[in-house]
């Protein structure tokens, strides 16, 4: 009975379903070396090292939709919202777009933006001068934009030694659906976070209202940055533990308006 070949078989299939797909799209001018091609090749490369992405070439038609669907300037970043569109076009997690512009003189501004598809996810761009004469200028370009791409986010970790209540422990599952959170060591380029949810704030008589005041403070770890973020969710009944209740049945159903905002914010710092 051969069971090492089937092994083998399910473990690449299971670090296959572990990846995540990357729509790859390069082009742009690349004068008379022709680097686009060699830059896509270092940019496949690159992104599926040691399994990290899936990464599907889809530069064509990519390119005609940017240029007859989508506002976009050449050179510039890739909209969040453009590239979350076209990300679920081409049923992809993840959105790659680098392109070259030719800005005289031999030469060329490379401009990468790296895109999230999913709600939580955020977007990092990079650009970098070069004159794309020949193989070695194609490796540091790739390697460069791909380095300044990845150490941009970071990640959001949780400040371990802060100690959270019942409702905050329970309302922080709800933004673990929406947003990713690393365990271990905060690091460069990163911020830890804690969150607090007040006990219930009721008043009224016939009527009665009850507010729950929600906070989320954060701090980098390796640089002066805050970050600060604030929400309230309300209900009202006649009864205060009904409107307890409910008040706080909406904020664990992750509905308030307030978290929406959040996840933008927290968009900047999302490690990859």
């Amino acid at each position: 009975m051969r069971i090492f070949p089937i092994l083998v078989f399910l473990l690449a299939a299971y670090a296959s379903a572990q990846s995540k797909t990357v729509a790859l799209a390069v082009f742009g001018d690349e004068g008379k070396f022709k680097a686009i091609k060699p830059l896509k090749q270092k940019f496949e490369s690159a992104l599926s090292k040691e399994g990290r992405f899936r990464v599907t070439d889809r530069s064509a038609p990519i390119l005609k939709l940017m240029r007859n669907d989508y506002e976009y300037e050449p050179g510039t970043m890739v909209a969040d919202d453009d590239a979350k569109q076209i990300g679920e076009l081409f049923k992809v997690q993840y959105l790659c777009v680098v392109e070259s512009v030719s800005t005289g003189e031999g030469n060329f501004l490379i401009t990468a933006t790296f895109s999230g598809v999913e709600e939580g996810e955020g977007s990092t761009s990079a650009n970098i001068l070069s004159r794309l004469a020949n193989q070695q200028d194609i490796n540091r370009v790739a390697d460069e934009l791909i380095s300044q791409l990845f150490k941009q986010a970071g990640g959001i970790y949780i400040d371990s030694k802060y100690k959270m209540n019942s409702l905050s422990k329970d309302f922080l599952n709800v933004l673990k659906k929406r947003i990713t959170f690393k365990d271990g060591p905060c690091g460069a380029n990163s911020i830890v976070v804690k969150i607090n949810t007040s006990e219930a704030v009721c008043e009224g008589q016939n009527l009665i209202s009850c507010s729950i005041n929600v906070s989320l403070d954060g701090t980098g770890c390796t640089n002066e940055a805050e970050l600060h973020l604030k929400g309230t969710v309300r209900a009202t009944d006649r009864n205060e533990k009904v409107a307890m209740d409910v008040a706080k049945r909406e904020l664990l159903n992750g509905k308030p308006d307030f978290i929406r905002d959040w996840i933008q914010e927290l968009k900047p710092w999302v490690g990859r």
